[in-house]
């Protein structure tokens, strides 16, 4: 009693332990991401602020120099061209009067513009009245004070702009306290937007920048910023986020919220905090899938911690049946083989995808992939590509035959310099002809339709557990110019992984059930340059694949395979059961010479079962059905060893004790105490 109830506190604390790392784990690698996250975040912050505090001072010191008359008005064209050109940070400064405030002159307003290698001086009041209602730039500071003017389309400078506005006053009127115009330090936001491009959050997340009012800075979607879209556009109470965490974002200094993405269904969190100088929100969406898929290593201690509930249950049914030895040696079989089944259901599913690879759910995370990689992406031209396959068919355990169609856009304006066609770097075997034309304004779309064969070697180490990945690999035809193929995801109704997007609705796939389809990307690296160009070695090219994730059904190899095994090993048990003394005639006439010609019989019939999975996978390695195979011939070694013990009168106790009474109450734990040990390394390592 003393021994059970110390082994019960062990594992009980083991098990605890187990629970308690297990959590720990999960919470120090998420808090461990949402640290680097945030320090990105706040570097990033930091970098701007400290640039656009710069603009902001300059501001505010043209004012007071205008304001205290050590800037005289008469001088205010050579003041701002001095300032302008003594500081790269500006892209412009204007000096804008009241009406009737300077000198007698309605309209007065100079901007001193920094060109490539001058500065131009602009008379801003040549060109429109820019004290009207609808001029925000320069009424707005004028009776609000200073601030941050909204970005804008600068006319002259056919960019994006911002500017820090600050009212100054006559030096001259000491009672009238009224400012007469507004200082501006003018900076483009072309610099901020290409530094932001490059920025990423894992593989496919990416930044983006709001006003206070929720209006797009940058986002890698230029579309946004084009079409003025505000953040109520891109995440909204559709994705299951409510207007009023919206809110909370746009009034508070930092913080985050998780939503599921309206059209990928995936898993996001925005994390952000607010620009101090500029008082902008600069915000990062991030996957969620993307960083859990790294924590894959923890979830081996649920497999831990299952083995070691198993190990209490085993002592405690020990000691509750020391006596009943048949009860307790039908109850341990029946845990271990429940722990096998556990073991197998939870964690067939993590080994998805490969280092390099970046999945694509929407055209930003296209756009963040592309920014991110270190490639000359800038001067490449992007060719949308998207496909659609009808039938899949596996001829090998590594060959399949893949029938679709294929289509890309081109632009209407490179019709002479860009080849027309897509290739299929990895197929065997190619028949692809040109199915159809469609012409639009600016615009041609192309398809084909193809029938290819590709080879790939697929993982088959947890067959029938296992899962697969039907990959297609296309490359531009025309592999000497810098192409690169982006899916054409607009093409598609809806791109929600597990809504299959790009399959054929009544797809068949005897043995196997689609889970989901989507595009990714890999930075393949080549070690030559394939004698195109001389002077590069081709060491990066982003690749576009097509990817098709099945699940075995495990019905077909478990009657085909395991069914058989399970069969045999009960029929090794009957003999085991059934087996005597070679002078005596046991149970329905058996004997240890007829045990052993049973065995041998079983023998044959195992390994060519054996050999025929082998033929099936055509694999190197062990695949974790084999070992059920492994532990059959043990098993078959095991009674004809025993039968041998039992005739010469060998083995003490274990063999001579009730006609080897022992080794048939241990037979079927040992059995499925080995294969539980099995299952839990092999899913573990």
């Amino acid at each position: 009693m003393k021994k059970f109830v110390i082994s019960t506190i062990v594992i009980v604390t083991i098990i605890v332990t187990l629970i308690w790392v297990y959590i720990i784990a999960i919470k120090y690698l998420s808090i461990k991401d949402n640290e680097k996250i945030s320090e990105k975040i706040n570097q990033n912050c930091e970098r701007i602020d400290n640039d656009f505090k710069k603009i902001k001072s300059g501001a505010i010191n043209l004012a007071e120099k205008l304001s205290t008359g050590k800037i005289p008005f008469a001088g205010i064209e050579d003041s701002i061209t001095e300032i302008v050109k003594k500081n790269s940070l500006y892209t412009g400064a204007i000096v804008a009067f009241a009406p009737n405030k300077f000198k007698g002159k309605r309209l007065y307003c100079k901007y001193a513009l920094r060109e490539t290698d001058s500065i131009k001086m602009l008379h801003v009041e040549d060109e429109y009245d820019y004290t009207s209602d609808e001029y925000t730039w320069f009424n707005d500071p004028l009776n609000n004070g200073s601030q941050w003017n909204n970005p804008y389309f600068g006319k002259a400078t056919g960019e994006e702009l911002t500017e820090y506005a600050v009212p100054f006053y006559n030096p001259n009127d000491t009672t009238d306290k009224k400012p007469i115009g507004v200082v501006c330090i003018v900076k483009t936001l072309s610099d901020l937007r290409n530094s932001m491009s490059n920025l990423s959050f894992g593989k496919s997340g990416y930044p983006i920048l709001l006003t206070t009012d929720g209006s797009i800075i940058y986002h890698p979607d230029e579309q946004h910023t084009i079409n003025n879209n505000t953040v109520h556009n891109i995440i909204n109470s559709k994705n299951n986020i409510a207007p009023k965490e919206i809110k909370v974002m746009l009034n508070n200094k930092a913080g985050e919220f998780e939503y599921i993405e309206n059209k990928t269904r995936q898993r996001i969190r925005f994390q952000y905090r607010r620009v101090e100088s500029t008082n902008w929100i600069f915000g990062a969406y991030i996957m969620l899938e993307e960083i859990e898929s790294s924590y894959y290593r923890i979830y081996s201690l649920k497999i831990i911690l299952i083995c070691s509930v198993i190990i209490f249950l085993t002592i405690l049914l020990a000691f509750i049946l020391q006596k009943r030895f048949w009860t307790l040696s039908l109850l341990l079989t029946i845990l271990f083989i429940t722990g096998i089944v556990l073991i197998c259901y939870l964690t067939p599913s993590q080994n998805e995808t490969v280092n390099n690879e970046v999945k694509i759910f929407e055209k930003e995370g296209v756009d963040s992939y592309l920014n991110d990689i270190k490639n000359n992406t800038d001067s490449a031209v992007h060719i949308p590509t998207g496909i659609f396959v009808q039938s899949l068919e596996c001829t090998k355990a590594n060959n399949f035959i893949v029938k679709g169609y294929v289509w890309q856009e081109y632009p209407i304006h490179r019709s002479n310099d860009i080849d027309r066609g897509v290739i299929f770097p990895e197929a065997l075997k190619t028949e692809i002809t040109r199915a159809y034309t469609s012409s639009f304004k600016d615009r041609e779309v192309i398809g084909w339709q193809f029938t290819i064969t590709i080879r790939e070697v697929f993982d088959y180490s947890n067959y029938p557990f296992d899962y697969c990945r039907y990959w297609i690999r296309m490359k531009h035809k025309d592999i000497t110019k810098n192409i690169i193929l982006t899916p054409d995801l607009k093409s598609y109704n809806i791109i929600i992984p597990k809504t299959k997007p790009g399959i054929e609705k009544e797809f068949v796939l005897p043995g196997r059930s689609i889970i989901k389809s989507y595009f990714s990307y890999r930075n393949n690296s080549y070690n030559t340059n394939l004698g195109i160009q001389p002077n590069c070695n081709m060491n990066s090219s982003p690749e576009l694949y097509f990817n098709i994730l099945v699940k075995r059904d495990f019905v077909n190899p478990f009657i085909a395979h395991l069914v058989p095994v399970i069969v045999i090993i009960f029929m090794l048990f009957s003999i085991l059961q059934l087996g005597r003394k070679t002078d005596k005639k046991g149970l329905m006439g058996f004997n240890s010479m007829s045990t052993i010609s049973a065995c041998s019989a079983l023998f044959f019939v195992v390994i060519f079962n054996h050999i025929s999975l082998r033929n099936e996978l055509e694999v190197s390695g062990i695949v974790y059905l084999e070992f059920f195979y492994i532990v059959t011939y043990l098993s078959i070694l095991f009674v004809s060893v025993v039968s041998l013990l039992i005739a010469f009168g060998w083995g003490y106790k274990f063999v001579s004790y009730e006609n080897a009474l022992y080794a048939r109450l241990s037979f079927f734990p040992v059995l499925t105490f080995a294969l539980l040990v099995i299952t839990a390394l092999e899913f573990i390592l």
